[in-house]
């Protein structure tokens, strides 16, 4: 089986703080927080 793309997958944390500023500031992904629910995204 080939992958063609990915959907989403799950990061579990101690610190959402500190998760947030290495996937922001490294991989420049975007963090958004709708429903309290936190996400980090990219691509499209």
């Amino acid at each position: 089986m080939k992958i063609t793309k990915i959907d989403h997958f799950v990061l579990v944390t101690e610190d959402l703080q500190k998760c947030v500023e290495f996937y922001e500031g490294i991989l420049g992904l975007e963090h958004v927080c709708e429903g309290g629910k936190h996400s980090l995204r990219f691509g499209s």
